[in-house]
């Protein structure tokens, strides 16, 4: 308070005034500016900042706080100074008083430099037939510096020399040179490789027959990959191994369409060859307009055509060149032509429906007279096996399969002869058991110890007895090729094994031997294609190292002899660190045994 006194001729007056403080205004707004919203990395810049009151009068003399939604990409400091240090786009905050405004700014990456220069290596600039090398590729801008993180695309000069993937793995398919090309912005460089052939060992020296037939593990030496329809020489056992599936994604020969990343056969007790061996035939990895199976020569292994089946499951009849047996889903048996592509009904029946062989595992009697088909009775809702005589056109009575105690079916079939139908899978409450059945229905054998054997395919001892071979995966008799007669289950161990392999009989014009293939570590014949004496004897026939990792299913190799026996297909990744691609192979041991 102020006193203010005021005279005149001796007389005086006073009064009291009150001096108050003015009000402070409070902030109303923020807002932001800049002389630029974008900046280069490494680039700063200075905000601005405007503050008013609710009339919109400026204010100053304000405590400012600020932030960065991503500091990464844009700090600010203290003072409002933004700093650009990654490239994208950011949010910038000014708070004073509770009250905020913002302003969006975006940090440009700098321009990438040019492609200047292109120069390719390789590890080698020789290759074998099969065999594939990574081509190592460098982009420099103008300056020398390195680039990554272009678009690279690779070509070859000769095709048929040489392939190139586009990641740079070239493939050598026949002998010849050829320039690989790397482009990349208009740039390129080029490097020539010279492929050559294989020179495969000789034989090995013995007698007219050298197949190896010792019981002493073989280490597996280097082997090129054989190139599509070309044939290479197992070092260890001088047998010929021919590749008869092409690279995925490339053109089907002939038929049209092109390879799978896994093509080959079907299994290993499913015969690839026909009767006569004049036709093979492929399932696995086959795109064709033709239909879902290549068939190809039985000797050149060239492809021939293409084809579809009647019925969902089929397989060659064993004595009829040219034939498959298909079987329908309602039950139904016929021959199928593959070349002339007629079908004759043989067996045809009514009340069942989801009729399978086996389903997958399923054969047909040595004689292509007897099957057995598994299939849902109409009548009750059941699942039921039953004989078939295919030549006559009639069926056996049915086997109730859970009747017969069989809660799991893996497979049924019938025997090499016909005379019994064999079911294999969790029965009498054992998993991988197996209970033999007249074609009556009667129960002939129980075996009840799992997997002993398991993987097995039926056929018949040098005596004639009709048997079942496979691999042991329980007790008795681990790790061991199995046989057991079919009638009192008998067994005898004909070589050792491990646990993850498959046996097949499908050599059935040569008596005596089952072919087996190996896909893990426990025996001497570790990763190998071989073929086993069914005497006890142990003598054995060793025919090559596949060659597969076998990480999957479809990499097991699942070999499966022509009907002579004297080669055998299997299914091979050929050591690719990836598994894939599996592709098919026939090793051939009639050059050293005729």
């Amino acid at each position: 308070e102020v006193t203010i006194i005021a005279t005149s001729e001796g007389q005086s007056g006073a009064a009291t005034v009150t001096v108050a403080t003015p009000p402070v205004a409070a902030v109303a707004t923020v807002s932001i500016s800049s002389s630029a919203t974008t900046l280069a990395i490494g680039q700063t810049l200075p905000l601005v900042v405007t503050l008013t009151d609710a009339t919109g009068n400026p204010l100053t003399g304000r405590t400012i706080g600020w932030t960065s939604s991503k500091p990464a990409v844009l700090s600010v400091s203290s003072g409002g100074v933004v700093t650009a240090s990654s490239a994208g786009s950011a949010t910038i905050t000014a708070t004073s008083e509770a009250k905020s405004g913002t302003i969006g700014l975006t940090v440009l990456a700098p321009a990438p430099a040019p492609v200047a220069a292109v120069s390719l290596s390789a590890s080698s600039a020789s290759l074998l037939v099969g065999q594939t090398t990574q081509i190592l590729v460098t982009l420099k801008d103008a300056s020398g510096n390195t680039l990554t993180g272009r678009t690279i695309t690779w070509a070859s000069s000769n095709s048929s020399v040489l392939s190139t993937s586009q990641s740079g793995i070239a493939t050598a398919l026949s002998a010849g040179s050829s320039n690989v090309t790397a482009t990349s912005e208009g740039k390129n460089g080029s490097i020539t490789l010279t492929v050559s052939d294989p020179t495969p060992p000789p034989p090995p020296s013995g007698t007219s027959c050298s197949l190896v037939t010792d019981l002493g593990a073989r280490s597996t030496s280097a082997m090129a990959k054989p190139g599509y329809l070309q044939a290479g020489r197992d070092p260890e056992f001088g047998t010929a191994i021919v590749r008869i599936t092409g690279d995925p994604g490339t053109p089907i020969p002939v038929v049209g369409g092109t390879w799978g990343d896994v093509a080959g056969h079907h299994y290993s007790k499913d015969a690839a060859w026909s009767a006569d061996q004049r036709l093979v035939v492929l399932t696995r990895g086959v795109s064709n307009p033709q239909g879902n199976l290549l068939f190809l020569d039985g000797a050149t292994y060239q492809p021939l055509f293409g084809g579809s089946a009647p019925g969902p499951e089929y397989v060659w009849h064993p004595t009829l060149p040219d034939v498959m047996i298909y079987l329908t889903s309602a039950g139904g048996v016929g021959h199928w032509n593959v070349r002339t592509k007629a079908k004759t009904t043989k067996f045809a029946v009514s009340g069942y429906s989801n009729a399978q062989l086996g389903p997958s595992e399923g054969n047909v009697s040595r004689d292509g007279r007897w099957a057995v088909v598994v299939a849902t009775r109409a009548g009750d809702g059941r699942r039921v096996a039953f004989a078939v005589d295919i030549d006559a056109g009639q069926k056996s009575p049915d086997i109730d399969l859970v009747a017969a105690g069989v809660s799991d079916l893996d497979w049924a079939s019938t025997s090499a002869l016909g005379t019994y139908v064999v079911v294999h899978g969790t029965i009498d409450g054992k998993a991988m058991t197996t209970k033999v059945f007249s074609r009556q229905g009667q129960v002939v054998t129980f075996w009840p110890e799992a997997s002993r054997p398991t993987h097995y395919d039926l056929t018949t001892d040098l005596a004639g007895n009709e048997v079942g071979v496979g691999v042991v995966g329980g007790s008795p008799d681990t790790k061991t090729i199995l046989m057991r007669r079919l009638d009192n289950g008998q067994g005898t161990v004909l070589a050792s094994s491990s646990y993850d392999a498959h046996v097949s009989a499908r050599d059935t014009q040569r008596a005596g031997w089952v072919y087996s293939s190996i896909n893990n570590t426990g025996s001497p014949f570790d990763r190998e294609v071989y073929a086993a004496r069914m005497d006890g004897s142990r003598a054995v026939e060793r025919y090559a190292h596949h060659r597969s990792t076998a990480a999957d299913y479809l990499s097991q190799p699942h070999a499966v002899p022509s009907p002579d026996g004297k080669r055998v297909m299997f299914r091979s990744n050929w050591g690719s660190a990836s598994n894939r691609p599996v592709q098919g192979y026939v090793v051939d041991a009639r050059p050293i045994c005729p």
